[in-house]
């Protein structure tokens, strides 16, 4: 009752739906693209820790194979073959077994669960389609598989021991057997030849990408739908509740500018006379002419001349 007789409740209104719709926004980007988001980084602190150990590496590659199209993290180049990186960025308690399908991701003391595809199968069909990609070489060319852990995850017992964390990805590679060997010519064949096809990987990214939809689950493409379609509304409500105050505070500062610029050029003040009309008032007062001595004739020069000789017809 306080807020209608103070006029406060549009003003209530417009803050509560500019708050909903912060929310909505919030809510919807960080379902569309936090995931990749937080993969971005992990794949960063890998490419990172690589370029530290100054070895010959291609970064987030795609490569065709008898499935499709696959999305390579990392390649590496290393004396004793071609490492083929899976990064992985999770947070939380992981459980699965080695060769299952699918592992789990529990968040919120387990009361939130996430299935993803199983990394060491995933990272199987990468090395396969770089096995394809160097054709014939690849029967003197070893492909490593290797997943990397770049986030804060745990992992039951049965997979404490396949990710590897970022930290310890330099004493790996940087270990001897793994610098020992000299490069054959096969090898720097096949890197020269991986090095050709991933600068064809902008014009993969989009069936890579196409048959990715294809594959996601029913409840991901439902939840991206609602995401998308919740945007709008989550903005426009912003819209609403912000606008009117923008506008408002807009042409007042206008308002203001507009009267102290023409204060500043014409020098009146405005002011109130009894509340009713107004009077203007110069600030300034002009300078009074030179009072005249009447006792004595002014001498000869500007006050020289009478009223009378000022009269017409004279002068």
């Amino acid at each position: 009752m306080m807020l209608v007789q103070d006029g406060l409740v549009l003003p209530v209104l417009r803050l509560l739906a500019a708050c909903i719709g912060a929310m909505l926004v919030t809510s919807c980007l960080t379902l569309l693209f936090r995931p990749a988001l937080i993969g971005w980084g992990g794949e960063k602190a890998v490419r990172q820790a690589l370029a530290r150990l100054g070895l010959p590496a291609l970064h987030d590659v795609v490569l065709a194979d008898t499935l499709g199209h696959a999305q390579i993290d990392h390649l590496v180049r290393t004396a004793q073959g071609i490492m083929v990186i899976e990064t992985k960025a999770f947070a939380g308690w992981i459980t699965g077994t080695l060769y299952g399908a699918q592992w789990v991701q529990h968040l919120a003391g387990s009361r939130i669960r996430h299935g993803f595809q199983n990394p060491v199968r995933q990272n199987h069909r990468h090395c396969k389609a770089v096995e394809v990609a160097i054709g014939g070489l690849a029967v003197q060319v070893q492909v490593h598989s290797l997943v990397v852990s770049a986030g804060r995850a745990r992992y039951c017992e049965a997979l404490e021991a396949v990710p590897m964390p970022v930290a310890a990805l330099g004493r790996l590679v940087g270990n001897t057997p793994w610098v020992a060997r000299v490069d054959t010519g096969e090898m720097a064949a096949a890197w020269t030849r991986l090095e050709a096809l991933a600068r064809r990987t902008p014009e993969l990214r989009r069936l890579h990408r196409a048959e990715v939809r294809v594959r996601r689950l029913p409840e991901q493409v439902l939840t991206a739908r609602m995401a998308w379609a919740l945007l709008p509304v989550g903005v426009l409500l912003v819209m609403v509740g912000v606008a009117p105050m923008c506008s408002g505070a807009r042409s007042k500062c206008g308002r203001r500018a507009i009267k102290g610029r023409f204060r500043h050029k014409l020098g009146f003040l405005a002011t109130l006379d009894d509340g009713a009309s107004e009077t203007w008032h110069r600030p300034m007062a002009l300078p009074a002419a030179p009072a005249l001595n009447h006792r004595k004739r002014p001498r000869a020069g500007l006050w020289a001349k009478t009223a009378d000789d000022l009269a017409p017809g004279r002068g």
